[in-house]
């Protein structure tokens, strides 16, 4: 897709998954292929982009904690904000279009950029600064089919999320080994601590930690993958007797449902799992009793991810 002669690799930090822009130029490529055989689609389509924008906290000049927009990133992977990025359908050319930043900015932010530092970064086409755009011909949504691009994976997706998961597994091992002295600020404190060391400071779900009565499911992500693990274990390293009759019968719902899972999916009990901790484009809920709760009411294909969940409370 570009003319870059190798393909850039983001390291977000030491000791981490090194992950290569050709999973981006590779999910641009399938999103041309399969828009090129759509029927409806006319030559010469761009499909265009926007990033996601970086927002202030209520009425001040602090920064909200900036998290990529979903399908922009899956596109292109691009970290900053208040991008926007367009692709030739035909060609598979690509362009980041980013913003025209003030001198000022250099002072409170930091150093700005030229455009070659994004064209190598992101191994795009072309790059461009955003101060004015306009759609001068006829525009139609491609959602539908950005959501059914979004749940395929890659083999380089699946590489990532497999790490995404394993590193958010080790993380409920810090809880694991914690004591029952210990209270949910320690608790926080450690996984913090370890995820400072193995991923990148952004979230896809608000990370919960939690004792007794409240929620202690805990949700990673890396370099916008995300995880969906949740475990129950006792704080003093004992259950009681009715925590051990339900533990054993969510365990056993478990493990029944992944030994049937490949011949019988138990559609509905998880979600799709990807760039967001929910994937989706959501069709309408079925309203009958036994679906009304579902959350899977996609049809699924080879290399889709699920989240199944299993559980009681």
């Amino acid at each position: 897709l570009s003319s870059c002669p190798f393909r850039p690799v983001h390291l977000l930090v030491n000791d981490t998954l090194r992950v290569s822009s050709a999973l981006f130029a590779e999910n641009q490529q399938w999103l041309c292929q399969g828009l090129k055989a759509k029927d409806g689609v006319t030559p010469k389509s761009v499909v265009v982009l926007q990033g996601g924008e970086q927002t202030q906290r209520y009425c001040t000049d602090t920064d909200v904690l900036f998290r990529q927009e979903s399908f922009f990133h899956w596109a292109f992977g691009v970290t900053e904000v208040d991008c926007y990025g367009a692709i030739d359908v035909d060609s598979g050319k690509s362009i980041l279009f980013v913003p025209k930043l003030p001198e000022s900015y250099a002072a409170w932010m930091g150093e700005i950029f030229p455009k070659e530092h994004f064209k190598e970064k992101y191994a795009v086409d072309e790059v461009s600064t955003c101060a004015l755009i306009l759609l001068v011909r006829e525009t139609t949504s491609c959602s539908f089919f950005c959501v059914c691009s979004h749940l395929i994976k890659t083999d380089v997706e699946l590489t990532v999320l497999r790490y995404t998961n394993r590193i958010s597994s080790e993380a409920h091992k810090l809880f694991r080994s914690s004591s029952l002295k210990q209270i949910n600020f320690k608790h926080k404190k450690m996984t913090e601590r370890n995820r400072k060391k193995i991923r990148k400071k952004t979230k896809v779900q608000k990370i919960k930690h939690a004792k007794g009565k409240n929620s202690s499911v805990v949700h990673y992500e890396f370099y916008c993958y995300s995880s969906d693990i949740t475990c129950s274990f006792p704080a003093n390293g004992k259950f009681t007797p009715d925590q051990r009759t339900i533990y054993k019968a969510v365990l056993k719902s478990s493990r029944t449902i992944m030994a049937i899972h490949v011949e019988e999916l138990p559609h509905g009990l998880g979600h799709l799992l990807g760039i967001d901790v929910h994937v989706g484009g959501y069709p309408k809920v079925r309203t009958e009793i036994a679906h009304i709760t579902a959350r899977t009411t996609v049809s699924l294909w080879i290399l889709c991810c699920s989240s199944t969940s299993v559980g009681a409370s």
